[in-house]
């Protein structure tokens, strides 16, 4: 509503015609601001007001070429070390397993069995310096691998047992078939590492469950000559120059035979410092072999994990990729 107010000017004839709104006034009396509708606002006004940009939510990774174990989509049911134990037969069977301390929803893992020497224990060789050990290779490996380091059984001479159907070969199928039940594990990487005896033992294991295992490092094996059947997935050998070294040739030539290498190629090869790893040449792309013949140095054990600069980077690339 609008009250006209009229004001005569003495001075003139122009007549000024004003008006005042009415507006609600504030507990004071005093008349409030006038409320400017959003659509009156100027162009100034309007940039001021950001439009609101919604998060974008990132796709969940599907991992095509995994081959995923019956374990995936189901929930963790561990994390970290932890010792555990299974019946096999009428014996319970311990072992340590080690698995990431943090997951990635679905994605699929690696699964790595360790066969230690005599004289060994999981301890040993995840943390005592030079002793078969291997804790330079689960730290590149910390959030993309379940490790399982299998115990021998207490109060024997460590032997792994090398026989079809036998307590250890029975301890590693159930010990499988447990991890991929429990864990979200890609099947093409399954992989078996051994030390000493138990390098002869993860080669053996390996030619009579190489639909399970895809891929073999046997390391400062003993003077037992070839007493495997046939591995044919990717292997690789790491012997030094004082410890067996003639059997490891001999081996070499096994595991070349297995593959459908050129034997004569797997024989020219002698130990160097610095340590080189080769590929036998002219082997098939999926049953690699890789020998990394190596010198010892003075004073140190001949019959241990290697030592040498990039030991553990070529064997996870090997085992992972075929190449060196």
């Amino acid at each position: 509503m609008a009250i006209s107010r009229f004001m005569a000017l003495a001075t003139g004839s122009v007549l000024v015609i004003g008006s005042i709104s009415c507006r609600s006034t504030d507990k004071n009396g005093n008349p409030e601001p006038p409320t400017v509708a959003t659509n009156q606002l100027d162009g100034k006004e309007k940039a001021k007001q950001k439009p609101v940009t919604p998060v974008a939510t990132p796709p969940v990774p599907t991992y095509p070429d995994a081959v995923k174990s019956v374990g995936c989509g189901k929930p963790t049911i561990g994390k970290g070390v932890e010792e555990l134990q299974l019946s096999v037969g009428n014996q319970t069977r311990k072992y340590l397993r080690v698995a990431p301390p943090q997951f990635t929803p679905g994605k699929p893992l690696a699964l790595v069995f360790w066969w230690y020497g005599a004289d060994s224990s999981p301890e040993k060789t995840r943390g005592v310096p030079n002793f078969n050990h291997s804790p330079n290779l689960e730290a590149l490996t910390t959030n993309d691998v379940v490790w399982l380091y299998p115990r021998h059984i207490e109060g024997t001479n460590l032997t792994w047992e090398r026989r079809d159907n036998g307590k250890d070969v029975q301890f590693f199928d159930q010990l499988y078939q447990q991890a991929i039940l429990d864990f979200c594990v890609d099947l093409r990487k399954v992989y078996s590492i051994g030390v000493s005896n138990g390098g002869t033992f993860a080669n053996y294991l390996t030619s009579i469950r190489g639909e399970k295992i895809k891929g073999v490092v046997s390391v400062a094996i003993p003077a037992v000559g070839a007493t495997w059947r046939k591995v044919t997935v990717p292997s690789m050998l790491i012997q030094d120059d004082r410890d067996n070294f003639r059997s490891a040739q001999q081996t070499l030539s096994k595991m070349a035979q297995d593959a459908g290498c050129p034997v004569a190629a797997a024989q020219q090869f002698t130990a160097k410092d610095p340590a080189t790893c080769s590929l036998i040449p002219n082997c098939p792309k999926a049953t690699t072999v890789a020998f990394c013949p190596w010198k010892v140095q003075t004073g140190s054990n001949p019959h241990d994990w290697p030592r040498y600069a990039g030991a553990d980077q070529q064997i996870w690339r090997f085992l992972t990729t075929g190449t060196l």
